[in-house]
């Protein structure tokens, strides 16, 4: 069979699929968003942040708590700044610096060597290093939001399918939140037949993962919040 007729079976319909999922991920995040505003779900960047310290105090987590990955990005950024503004050799550097003993794979420096490239780059870079209170509250606050948002929205909604249909209230809370979406799902415009399923799944990976001990503390923090 010809090379090329036999590449077109095979990438073309591999292509076609990996579009489909592509878009039906793009519906699926717009959706999300749109609930995220419509619940009251989303967080300021100074909301995230003292959601942050209070979790932080809560674990009695310190500046001290992060002295070896601050230790380990410095050792990173001298050795980044040795690459591109001495030139010295990559391979060399990350042997006398003892990168390794720093927990730095040679994967790790091989990703930074690629994206931190200038002395701005690295500049900005080491505006991050964990050596105080201020950068790490910024720091995990980027981490933090979207997690915190994607939780506030998943206790909405099972709230609110509690109140919609009380005779499913045994029902786990994850079949609860599939429930709730494929109706959502049912009743929003522009999305092809075809694609709801692919959207749906799409949706629920977008669901957050907070148990136990954190999530009684989200509640507690968020009580106020949650009463909206």
């Amino acid at each position: 069979m010809n090379k090329s007729i036999l590449f077109s079976l095979i990438f073309i319909p591999f292509f076609t699929f990996l579009c489909a999922q592509e878009k039906a991920a793009d519906i699926a995040k717009k959706i999300y968003q749109e609930n995220l505003i419509r619940y009251s779900c989303r967080l300021t960047e100074r909301e995230a942040e003292a959601a942050t310290v209070h979790f932080l105090r809560s674990e009695g987590v310190t500046v001290k708590s992060f002295s070896k990955a601050a230790e380990s990005m410095k050792i990173l950024i001298k050795g980044l700044r040795a690459v591109a503004e001495q030139h010295q050799d990559p391979d060399a550097v990350y042997k006398s610096l003892q990168m390794q003993k720093y927990n730095i794979q040679p994967g790790n420096w091989t990703y930074y060597l690629k994206k931190y490239q200038t002395p701005e780059a690295i500049s900005k870079l080491e505006k991050w290093v964990p050596d105080n209170e201020r950068i790490i509250i910024r720091s995990m606050a980027k981490t933090v939001k979207p997690m915190l948002e994607r939780w506030l929205l998943d206790q909405k909604i099972l709230k609110e399918f509690s109140r919609l249909h009380p005779e499913m209230k045994n029902l786990p809370d994850d079949q609860k939140a599939r429930l709730w979406w494929e109706q959502k799902l049912k009743n929003q415009t522009g999305i092809p037949d075809d694609k709801r399923a692919a959207v749906l799944q799409a949706i629920l990976l977008r669901q957050s993962f907070i148990l136990g001990k954190q999530a009684d503390l989200w509640k507690k923090y968020f009580e106020a919040r949650l009463k909206e």
